[in-house]
């Protein structure tokens, strides 16, 4: 302890609780295998094997000592879960004013250089241990032009794509300094500090999105992802769209696949038992996932409705049983659920979605109470149009009718109320994830809330109208 308090870092962070300013510092840890102090100095994505499991790593360097190597790797949810027994004991911890992981600088030097055969240039930090396996790794980081990402990688492959046929291992070629770009020099001469990045959420916020592999569910996933959260993201086609939103990426996103059907209560249940064991907790459940049927009342067979509200109601809260419990012990969470102004106002040519959306905003104004005392959150989003999402594959039409028995004029219906009001006054999903987003982050608190001034005007208007005989002649 004496020793520890003799040491610049334990000055500095001693420094930083009395002024409240001054360098950023780091956690410090023990392990009580060797007795040894490391610092955490950022989160690694471990790679290759990492990148299947959606994996993300606390890299820790060795404070002081002889001991090899200078970097351990602790997978992050033995540091961060609520239930796992830490590999490390947690020994000296800043105030949570101070961002984590920003405390370790290293003086870049000699140090050799890669160029992966995409163009992106990486630096070698030095040797790691993986604490969980025990296996031999290389901490590296992006050198240009992402955001200084920490990496780690096995020490057999780091240079060559082990089993990959002898055309494409050579994927990191070791290049001279001097050969660098001039943009990438620059970096080289300055000190690193590891540091979550800017925009990053509070240290251990994990949000899932379910129906994530398309339209709003995806670019929800994304954001968040962007904003600091771990963020599962549960689809059908959940590992390749992972892989898609990791490639897309300027800098590095944590997202983890999560196969998941909402309507099987045992596919639901593992999903978030995958959460659990892979995070500890959960912060924010988004319930995007939901299909549509376009028709009449007449129009929808009642296996056509079944399958609508086991998707978009019941789906819902098979997800929101799994949340709550991961929730309540913590005290605090928030729940998402996506449903439409269209659950406020009649539709001639979609009632029975309106129906499961305005069932879905009665489970969260029904639950918002009953889970204030844990500290949780619930919320209706309420958009009308998305204009740039194709709803593709969850799009029905009504089938008690073949096309020329059908005595309604759908198509008809359909233009005068998509085409001709909601398509005009319809949003991108971007700014429908941004809604999101700011409900996640704690910026908006309202328990149903429309995403634009067009979907606004519609629930106020409903308000004025208790007979309901207004909102049935706009016709929607």
């Amino acid at each position: 302890a004496s020793w520890l308090r003799s040491t610049p870092l334990f000055r500095a962070m001693s420094s930083n609780q009395r002024s409240g300013g001054g360098d950023k510092v780091a956690r410090v840890y023990r392990d009580p295998a060797t007795g040894l102090l490391y610092e955490e100095i950022g989160e690694a994505f471990s790679h290759p094997a990492g990148a299947r499991e959606g994996r993300f790593d606390v890299v820790c360097k060795l404070l002081g000592g002889q001991a090899s190597p200078d970097f351990i790797t602790v997978p992050f949810a033995d540091l961060h879960s609520a239930t796992a027994r830490p590999a490390l004991e947690l020994v000296a911890d800043p105030t949570d004013s101070l961002a984590r992981g920003a405390g370790g600088a290293v003086e870049l030097g000699e140090t050799r250089c890669y160029r992966h055969y995409k163009g992106k240039f990486y630096q070698e930090l030095g040797p790691a241990k993986a604490l969980a396996s025990g296996a031999e790794e290389v901490l590296y980081r992006t050198l240009y032009p992402s955001n200084f990402a920490l990496f780690t990688r096995p020490r057999t492959n780091f240079e060559e794509e082990v089993g990959e046929p002898a055309a494409k291992r050579q994927r990191f070629a070791k290049v001279p300094l001097q050969e660098v770009d001039a943009e990438a020099q620059k970096h080289l001469k300055t000190r690193l500090e590891f540091a979550t990045a800017p925009k990053a959420a509070p240290p251990g916020r994990v949000a899932l999105v379910t129906g994530a592999s398309a339209g709003l569910g995806r670019v929800a996933a994304k954001l968040l992802a962007q904003e600091g959260f771990l963020v599962f993201a549960a689809a059908r086609g959940a590992e390749k769209l992972a892989a898609e939103l990791r490639e897309e990426a300027a800098a590095p996103l944590r997202v983890v696949p999560l196969t998941m059907d909402a309507r099987s209560d045992d596919s639901v249940r593992a999903a978030f038992q995958e959460v659990r064991e892979r995070a500890g907790r959960l912060d924010v459940l988004v319930n995007n996932a939901g299909v549509l049927v376009v028709g009449t009342v007449e129009m929808v067979s009642m296996e056509q409705a079944k399958d609508l509200f086991d998707t978009n109601l019941f789906g819902a809260m098979r997800c929101m049983h799994e949340a709550l419990a991961l929730m309540r012990p913590q005290k605090s969470g928030c729940i998402i659920n996506v449903s439409t102004i269209f659950s406020e106002i009649p539709t001639m040519n979609q009632p029975v979605y309106a129906a499961s959306k305005a069932a879905l905003d009665a489970l969260t104004l029904g639950t918002r109470e009953a889970v204030r005392p844990f500290g949780i959150t619930v919320h209706s989003i309420q958009p009308g149009g998305i204009t740039d999402t194709a709803i593709g594959g969850n799009l029905r039409n009504g089938d008690r009718f073949t096309p020329e028995a059908n005595p309604y004029p759908i198509d008809t219906m359909v233009k005068e109320s998509v085409f001709d009001r909601v398509i005009p006054n319809g949003q991108k999903s971007e700014e429908v994830a941004r809604v999101i987003a700011d409900i996640a982050l704690g910026k908006i608190g309202a328990t149903l809330v429309q995403t634009s001034d067009f979907t606004r005007g519609l629930a106020e208007g409903k308000l004025k109208d208790a007979t309901g005989d207004t909102l049935v002649s706009l016709r929607y």
